[in-house]
């Protein structure tokens, strides 16, 4: 099938950060963009607290694997449907979106020790809402958080930049601001087919996911870490060959189960 899709340059963001945990680092950095359309910027705080996961984590939106970094890839559902809607796609499609972004996730993380699941991390714990904590911190059973949310204008996400050195964070992009905004990437036109939807909303949830694994923007195009991707290419990118080594070096990072 030919695919038509508005050409967009979608920036891709980064949040940085400044945690007072073990081994963090005490600079913060600017997120960058190439693009003026580009969003961002600095952040300074710790994390306290814990989210309590419920759910099983398994069934046709991933499964969670022992020995892994463990990501919630939390779809906001409103923005989901309205995403569909934009795409003349039937509401009943939801699903099936969901469970081809988690395949398509585990597809560009394949081989590296990291698992996705739609459903939180059983018996876990995330940090709040648009922070990030040291992984040991929050008991045996840590998980990170990425939300699949609405907005409409600017960059494609924006995620925390793990700064320790060893992915020693766990990550919860959500809030008022994080996350991978479905209702930019629904500004491209994928021709109804869900699948090449989904492609690309796993491409910038990798990105995404990225930052808060401990990686900047490549200043290369072409790869998922890139800061700015041309709409409807994101199924054609794949980490390059430094990042994917860095990951095989951090992951898991400390503390996981």
């Amino acid at each position: 099938m030919k695919h038509r899709f508005t050409l967009l340059i979608i920036v891709m963001a980064a949040f940085a950060l400044i945690v007072a945990s073990p081994g963090c680092g005490k600079k913060s950095k600017s997120s960058r963009s190439s693009s003026s359309s580009g969003g961002g910027g600095t952040g300074n705080g710790t994390g306290s607290g814990t989210g309590t996961g419920t759910g099983t984590g398994t069934g046709g939106g991933g499964t969670y694997r022992a020995g892994t970094d463990k990501w919630h890839v939390d779809f906001e559902e409103a923005a989901l449907q309205e995403a569909l809607q934009k795409q003349g796609m039937s509401s009943d499609s939801a699903g099936e979106l969901k469970s081809r972004t988690i395949a398509h996730l585990e597809r560009i993380y394949s081989g590296l020790a990291v698992s996705f699941s739609t459903e939180p991390y059983s018996g876990g714990s995330a940090p709040p809402p648009s922070q990030q904590m040291h992984a040991t911190q929050l008991g045996p059973k840590p998980y990170n958080v990425m939300a699949i949310r609405g907005g409409g204008s600017g960059p494609a996400g924006l995620a925390m930049l793990d700064m320790t050195g060893n992915n020693g964070n766990a990550e919860n992009n959500s809030g008022s601001m994080m996350g991978v905004y479905i209702l930019v990437l629904a500004q491209w036109n994928f021709g109804g087919d869900v699948d090449f939807f989904a492609e690309n909303l796993a491409s910038t949830a990798a990105h995404e996911i990225g930052h808060s694994l401990g990686m900047d923007h490549n200043p290369e195009s072409g790869f998922i870490m890139s800061s700015t991707v041309t709409g409807g290419t994101g199924g054609q990118l794949a980490f390059h060959s430094r990042d994917i080594e860095y990951m095989q070096n951090t992951l898991p990072g400390p503390g996981r189960d």
